[in-house]
């Protein structure tokens, strides 16, 4: 039976008795009950939260400028993850391609991250990895309609 409908039965059959202090007693144990119970789910719930920080922690990898997650030959893969929101907030978020610029370093890849409004560049060709964009065209926000 639930702790909490089995003192509520309790009090109510003590409160009919007419004993008030322990009536009183036995609500207050009642909240106290109440009280456990939320520190009890929010402790849950922090748990989950670190626990799944930790996974991605141990599943993310920084490879100068970003963080990216790891491919079964422990290479990095996929869209690079936002360095200062990674760190900053614990956060993992995805950077947006933008588009390529030449620079004194080479070609670059330009990502965005909206979320903190950081631009990357990354080199094309390091031995990181090449991201190939998809082959759908950029419109820029000027040009929707």
């Amino acid at each position: 039976m639930d702790l909490l409908k089995e003192v509520r039965e309790i009090s109510e059959v003590v409160r009919q008795s007419g004993n008030e202090g322990l009536y009183e007693r036995l609500v207050s144990i009642r909240a106290e009950i109440l009280d456990i119970q939320e520190k009890l789910f929010n402790n849950k719930k922090l748990i989950k939260e670190l626990e799944e920080a930790l996974a991605l922690k141990q599943k993310l990898t920084f490879v100068e400028p970003a963080y990216y997650e790891m491919d079964k030959e422990g290479k990095p893969t996929g869209k690079p993850y936002c360095q200062t929101c990674f760190e900053g907030k614990g956060k993992a978020i995805h950077l947006v391609y933008r588009d390529n610029h030449d620079t004194d370093q080479g070609e670059c890849e330009y990502w965005m991250c909206y979320t903190c409004e950081k631009g990357f560049m990354i080199p094309l060709g390091t031995p990181i990895r090449k991201y190939v964009p998809p082959e759908a065209p950029r419109i820029k926000p000027w040009q929707a309609t």
